[in-house]
């Protein structure tokens, strides 16, 4: 990795937090086994929320009078004293243990405040029903931007340390000093400097605030410099940093030096490019205003696969043909060079910004806040809303399965986890969470297949292990509960004794396990959302650009169809009809020297470059049928592989629109059929309307292309004849 890559990852860990930890108060196990003795009451701590939020409620908290007002005691804080068993040795070890736990380490709270675990001096204080209605208010405050409720409940928070004549909080100031990242990230400059004040008078001697206050002085022509090179090196480095860039790069550079190579090269061999409409091209040269009629249908039908949504994929072939059929010579060389470089400068662009724009995106912050723990109904509908729009997207599907399971919607989170479980059958953490699902609807056997297929992919998840004791405890297995336990402490003994403190009131449901993703396994498989059409770009989404492989598929495609003119402008030489009676003559490339000819039917002149002697008239009538043959059955098979390319080719122009946007509309509806992909607009072509519209389009765009190709051989071949175009005789 270079050493952008390093200054990026340095900025995501500022930009996008790491994940708090993912546990719930619980009953110890040990409790349930009778392995021990009765414990004293232990620490609650709730749910992991996001940034900035705050710790958990204490609603099995013992209920205590609350003083009245604004004045409190030490004891709603400190809550039991520390001198009950355990013994003093015990207590101590207790609270390393729960500032060494994942809790104290990643917890930044629920809806209520963080822990206060703010020295041995204070020794194990509980969190107060009134402190976490303070950090419950402030946190719904600040995600509404309510400023002047977050101005108040700081107040309250600030009076309290007041009134217990404590000097410092350093806990409460880290949580501030995240809300102010947050608000930084927001671009909240006032709620910013509020939180960083407020946060330097609970604890103004915090390491953290120095950084906070030097940033907060900084004037906005330096900030804004500074977020605009962090920018700038965040975009370079999406392009350069990787490999897999340099290796898209490269391909795309050699595909386009290909492509403007080989248009070079089939330019010098103009004389053979596109026979098939060499005659009308050259009738064009007498009538230029019959060029605006057929153009502006072609055009038309080049657009159509952008209406119906089917991308850059569909034009191409049509884009070609008719270039190459109506367009000088300037054209033909211009018209693929421009298409490749419409697919390649928004693939490009849209490379270069990946990162930055996943950075910014709504629909990744919504999926970090389902992550972090907030499991409100506004979230809940927001990530329903985001699975139809990204429908099969890991990421959403899992945040989406967090935030029922969370929400106590066992059906619906177990039918999500199965849908995560087989877009990526390896993701255990999907098996974890569809076991706890199932431990909610009493399912505890199937819940325990699925925490052993979990464990058979990651048999080192504690997590797993916790959660299979659970669920062989209520099956009364005891032995093999405690044996689960037993590995569980074994894989990791903080994670699994933060777990075993939980509410005594909880069911197994509430006291399991749920696990999340890391914020860089969520970047991982949020890429995409970028360019799927709810959050993409117009012009990447009209492209039809949904993969970074598209371009590369759409530049062989060109060069593919390129081949292929050129080898059929090889094989068949280049012809002109006679204007009466439809048989040709052999003709060479240049009309250099015009000299006046007969026809061998009619007897009506025509021009060639060459007078025909009459010995070898007959032997090139011949070549020239034996030609006409070829070319029937060419436009044949082109007007079955591409419906309506053989009528533009012998210039039935109507004929080929019609049947060339059926065949697009066509395939756009299979496409989207078979993949599941809902529409870019319902409108036009809603999930509800594709098996109808199906039904209907398929028989009678089959008998339009058998009525075609009989048709093609019925006009006999004259191009004039479908353009309406008289070629002017000379006498």
């Amino acid at each position: 990795m270079s050493l952008l890559t390093l200054l990026m990852g340095l900025w995501g860990v500022f930009a996008f937090q790491a994940l708090p930890a993912r546990a719930q108060d619980s009953l110890s196990i040990d409790d349930l086994l009778d392995n021990v003795d009765t414990a004293p009451a232990k620490p609650k701590e709730e749910e992991a929320e996001p940034a900035g939020a705050l710790p958990p409620t204490t609603a099995d908290k013992p209920a205590a009078d609350e003083p009245a007002g604004e004045t409190y005691s030490i004891d709603d804080l400190l809550g039991e004293p520390a001198t009950q068993e355990p013994a003093a040795e015990g207590a101590a070890a207790a609270t390393q243990q729960e500032e060494s736990s994942p809790a104290a380490e990643e917890h930044t709270g629920g809806p209520g405040g963080p822990a206060l675990v703010e020295g041995a001096q204070l020794g194990v204080i509980r969190n107060s029903e009134k402190i976490d209605e303070i950090w419950h208010d402030l946190h719904e405050a600040f995600f509404a931007r309510q400023y002047s409720r977050v101005t108040v409940q700081l107040d309250r928070l600030e009076r309290i340390r007041r009134s217990l004549s404590i000097e410092n909080l350093p806990a409460y100031s880290n949580a501030l000093l995240q809300l102010a990242a947050q608000a930084r990230q927001n671009a909240d400059t006032e709620m910013e400097n509020r939180l960083v004040q407020a946060a330097e008078q609970l604890s103004p001697d915090m390491g953290g605030i120095e950084f906070a206050r030097a940033n907060r002085n900084k004037g906005d022509k330096v900030r804004f410099l500074g977020e605009w090179v962090q920018s700038f090196l965040h975009t370079l480095d999406g392009v350069t940093s990787s490999f897999a860039a340099y290796g898209y790069l490269a391909l795309g550079l050699a595909l386009a030096i290909l492509g403007i190579t080989g248009l070079f090269g089939l330019a010098l061999m103009y004389r053979h490019i596109n026979p098939l409409v060499f005659d009308l091209v050259q009738t064009f040269r007498f009538e230029r205003e019959a060029f605006v009629v057929p153009r502006m249908a072609l055009i038309l039908m080049m657009l159509s696969p952008l209406a119906l949504g089917w991308g850059a994929l569909g034009i191409a072939p049509m884009w070609i043909l008719v270039f190459f059929a109506y367009g000088s010579r300037g054209e033909k060389i211009l018209a693929p060079l421009a298409l490749i470089a419409l697919i390649f400068v928004p693939f490009l662009a849209w490379k270069a910004d990946q990162y930055f724009a996943l950075s910014r995106s709504p629909t990744l912050l919504r999926i970090l806040d389902a992550q972090r723990g907030r499991w409100d109904d506004e979230l809940l509908h927001d990530l329903r809303k985001l699975e139809g729009d990204f429908r099969g997207n890991e990421a959403v599907l899992f945040s989406l399965g967090l935030a029922q399971t969370k929400k106590g919607l066992g059906a619906e989170a177990r039918q999500t986890w199965n849908e995560v479980i087989k877009i990526n059958p390896k993701r255990w953490q999907a098996l974890n969470n569809a076991g706890v699902s199932l431990l909610f609807e009493g399912e505890y056997e199937e819940a325990i297949d699925y925490f052993k297929k979990g464990l058979g992919i990651n048999p080192l998840a504690a997590s797993q292990q916790y959660n299979l004791s659970l669920a062989l405890l209520a099956q009364d297995e005891v032995s093999n509960a405690q044996a689960a336990l037993v590995r569980a402490r074994t894989l990791n003994p903080e994670e699994t004794a933060f777990w075993e403190r939980r509410s005594p009131r909880g069911t197994i449901y509430e006291r399991a396990a749920v696990v999340s993703l890391s914020n860089e396994e969520i970047l991982s498989l949020s890429n995409d959302l970028v360019t799927l059409p709810p959050s993409g770009t117009p012009i990447l989404t009209a492209l039809g650009i949904r993969s970074v492989y598209d371009p590369i598929v759409l530049c062989v495609v060109i060069l593919v169809a390129l081949g292929i003119l050129a080898l059929i402008s090889a094989k068949f030489d280049p012809a002109v009809s006679c204007d009466s009676c439809g048989v040709g003559m052999k003709r060479t490339t240049k009309i250099a020297v015009r000299a006046r000819n007969i026809c061998p039917q009619c007897s009506a002149a025509f021009y060639t470059k060459h007078a025909v002697d009459p010995e070898s008239r007959l032997k090139k009538v011949v070549k020239v049928e034996r030609y006409q043959r070829r070319r029937r059955w060419a436009l044949r098979l082109l007007s079955i592989v591409f419906p309506g390319a053989a009528q533009l080719a012998a210039g039935q122009v109507a004929t080929g629109v019609v049947l060339g946007s059926l065949t697009l509309f066509l395939l756009n509806a299979a496409m989207l059929l078979a993949s599941g992909v809902p529409a870019a607009d319902p409108t036009l072509l809603s999930e509800a309307a594709r098996w109808p519209l199906l039904a209907i389009v398929s028989p009678v765009l089959f008998i339009l292309i058998i009525v075609s190709v009989v048709r093609i051989d019925t006009v006999g071949f004259q191009p004039t004849r479908g353009l309406g175009i008289e070629v002017p005789k000379e006498s």
